[in-house]
């Protein structure tokens, strides 16, 4: 099954969407701010990344930027969430935006999209 790696500064976040992808048979890793993703990301690349847009050290967009500017990760699916409207924010290349808060269900089908390889 894939992994997936949920990056987000609010513990309660990050604690729920791995729950349930975990229950959905994925793999979790889980990282607090876009500097330990990026740590994460150089030991192991994921299969797909969800990340807060606003967040300390490194946010969202500067992960996403950074990730796709990088032959080792660039084709990893990025998907960046956050309480602004996507107009609002510098997707910086990602591969799909969700607003906060989101409904779990969109959420697991936004990921098996992605995953796919059709978003």
């Amino acid at each position: 099954m894939a992994t997936i790696l949920i990056v987000d500064d609010e513990e309660s976040v990050r604690t729920v969407l791995a729950l349930l992808f975990a229950g959905d048979g994925y793999e979790v890793r889980l990282a607090a701010h876009g500097g330990q993703a990026l740590d994460i990301v150089e030991k192991d690349v994921p299969d797909l990344v969800i990340s807060d847009v606003f967040m300390p050290i490194v946010g969202g967009s500067e992960l996403c930027r950074r990730l796709k500017g990088t032959p080792a990760t660039a084709a990893v699916p990025v998907i960046l969430m956050g309480t602004f409207g996507p107009g609002a924010v510098d997707l910086q290349g990602a591969d799909a935006y969700i607003t906060k808060p989101f409904n779990l269900v969109e959420m697991e089908a936004l990921v098996r999209l992605c995953l796919s390889g059709l978003a």
